[in-house]
C-alpha cells in the first residue's frame, strides 16, 4: 500500500478482510515508534475512528475530563 488512504479505501471496498491485517498490528506499532509516517497515520486513524464510536455510542463525550 502506498499509504493509510490506500489501505483504509481497500478495506472499505472489501478488498482486504480486516481480520487479514490483525496479525500486522505489532508490525504497525514497532514502525510507529521508529517514526514511520504512514504506520502513524494508521494508528491516528484508528484512535479517532475509536474515539468517535465511543462518542456515537455515548460512552465519551467531547468535553469529558480526558477528552477532546
Amino acid at each position: 500500500m502506498e499509504d493509510a488512504d490506500a489501505l483504509f479505501l481497500a478495506m472499505y471496498r472489501r478488498q482486504i478482510a480486516p481480520e487479514a491485517l490483525q496479525p500486522m498490528a505489532p508490525l504497525v506499532f514497532e514502525a510507529a515508534r521508529a517514526g514511520d509516517a504512514t504506520a502513524c497515520d494508521i494508528l491516528e486513524w484508528a484512535g479517532r475512528y475509536l474515539g468517535e464510536m465511543g462518542e456515537h455510542l455515548g460512552v465519551l463525550r467531547v468535553g469529558d475530563p480526558g477528552v477532546r
